[in-house]
């Protein structure tokens, strides 16, 4: 079935020093229920099957509230925090691009021509910025708030790269060397 993590991400280990399944933590959230149904004097009028089957569903559903508390309390706010941070990045890079093509516009001495090439390296700029900004925000909210080791996928993308960076050499030559030409 798995194992439980605790808050730093390990495995969770019981006091025998062992790794707690989540068969066994549903074993004992079960027994838990099936006692705290008796101790209310609920369950009387239920078969021993029946009443097997709603300890069940509420060592189930307690435990998938104490995740989702886990979330709420833990995994939003940092969530929050990443998006609020994301787009406070985009927008420091909608504002500095927006700053060049203010002052390449308001220049005297440069053309028509100049302007343009401006215009189309800021767009180039902002959407690289924002690209890149999207991405690390996204690296982020996986690591951080859904606890996904990103190590094997970096590895992959690293690979995958290597291969259409050699398959796309003449795409990315052109794009230099507009930007070259621009510059």
């Amino acid at each position: 079935f798995g194992t439980m993590n605790g808050p730093d991400g390990k495995p969770f280990k019981t006091r025998e020093g062992g790794v707690l399944k989540l068969h066994d933590l549903i074993t004992m959230a079960r027994d838990k229920a099936r006692e705290r149904l008796h101790e209310a004097g609920l369950g009387g009028e239920l078969s021993p099957e029946e009443l097997e089957a709603t300890a069940h569903k509420v060592a189930v559903a307690a435990l998938k509230f104490s995740d989702l508390q886990n979330f709420l309390h833990v995994g939003l706010p940092k969530l929050i925090f990443i998006a609020v941070g994301a787009w406070l990045l985009i927008l420091a890079v909608n504002f500095i691009t927006g700053r060049i093509l203010h002052a390449a516009e308001h220049r005297k001495s440069s053309g028509i021509i100049r302007s343009g090439q401006v215009r189309t390296l800021a767009s180039v700029m902002r959407a690289t910025g924002i690209v890149i900004v999207v991405f690390l925000a996204v690296l982020q909210a996986l690591e951080n708030v859904l606890n996904f080791n990103l190590a094997p996928l970096l590895a992959s993308a690293g690979v995958a790269g290597i291969a259409l960076g050699l398959a796309a050499q003449t795409i990315v030559k052109d794009v230099l060397n507009g930007i070259l030409v621009l510059v």
